[in-house]
């Protein structure tokens, strides 16, 4: 980590060290000191000016695939507990929906039970695919999350 923040001219800000973590964790670290560590963070990992926008707002969102769901029939609850946006694709839906309609009973259930568990609201949407649709399913879902990060700020 020293290394990194070396290389970027950023020696001053010693995020590596455990009593500089123990001072922000514990409110010792004023506000401008963890917002300059918060920015040196972000140098280092070369966040374009609107990622780090974002992080230093703590803007987090997730956007679940189908097996995540299947495994996790919770997941996007839990996920709206931790994250400020919860992105499910219309891709996952109707993967979800053809699930549900299958012969293997089990499954089918577990499709059904998330599919009606989701709660779209403030914190939770669902977003539609707008492009080559002979791409791979993951491709979409990937293509949804970069979409929906990369919207206008509000």
């Amino acid at each position: 980590m020293r290394a990194l923040l070396s290389s970027c001219g950023i020696d001053g800000y010693r995020v590596d060290n455990r009593s500089t973590l123990s001072r922000a964790e514990s409110g010792l670290a004023g506000e401008k000191t963890i917002l300059k560590w918060a920015k040196a963070y972000c140098a280092v990992f070369e966040y374009s000016e609107r990622q780090t926008e974002q992080f230093l707002r703590g803007d987090k969102i997730a956007v679940p695939d189908t097996s995540a769901l299947l495994k996790d029939p919770q997941l996007v609850d839990e996920l709206g507990e931790e994250y400020n946006m919860v992105v499910i694709p219309d891709i996952v839906i109707r993967e979800l929906d053809e699930i549900k309609n299958s012969s293997d009973r089990a499954m089918a259930t577990r499709a059904w039970e998330i599919i009606r568990g989701i709660g779209y609201g403030d914190r939770v949407i669902r977003m539609g695919f707008e492009g080559d649709n002979s791409i791979e399913k993951d491709e979409m879902i990937i293509h949804v999350a970069r979409v929906w990060s990369q919207r206008p700020l509000q």
